[in-house]
């Protein structure tokens, strides 16, 4: 059984927005710190005699700024990944995780999505090593959900 369900682009803009909101206030607090913290290292070295150039200040106080714009590029860059699970022989491909044998499952859901109703998650729960890691999908086509339903039916024998 070789089956792919991917998540389809609108959604991945969708999941995109809800990791911006979560992570916007942390990545402008750090750019601050940052900044801040090259700049008192600066002014304990002008302290201490040392020649500061006007460029090493501007860099200084930029340094943050330039660390939050990678961090959005790095965001930008994740929302062009294909965002999907594989059935294999042996197991599930999950993208950005990669394969898990089918004995590693022990739980997995097809529910509303918590934040928007209209919208379907996938979650699966699986074993890596001593932890239980979680992998979601949000989906919205009822022909697919279907399928991908009774696909892990079938492939994780759920009690």
């Amino acid at each position: 059984m070789c089956a792919t369900f991917e998540q389809p682009k609108h959604l991945n803009a969708v999941c995109y927005q809800r990791v911006v909101r979560t992570v916007r206030p942390l990545i402008i607090v750090s750019a601050l710190l940052l900044s801040g913290l090259a700049l008192i290292a600066l002014w304990r070295r002008a302290a201490a005699g040392a020649q500061i150039s006007a460029t090493q200040w501007v860099f200084g106080g930029s340094l943050g700024l330039w660390v939050a714009v990678i961090a959005w590029l790095g965001l930008r860059l994740e929302l062009w990944n294909r965002h999907h699970l594989e059935f294999r022989e042996h197991g599930l491909f999950l993208a950005g995780r990669g394969g898990v044998p089918f004995h590693k499952f022990l739980d997995w859901s097809i529910t509303p999505d918590p934040v928007e109703p209209r919208y379907t998650r996938l979650r699966l729960t699986y074993k890596s090593g001593f932890a239980r890691k979680q992998w979601t999908m949000l989906l919205d086509d009822e022909a697919q959900i279907s399928e991908l339903r009774d696909s892990l039916n079938k492939a994780l024998r759920r009690s």
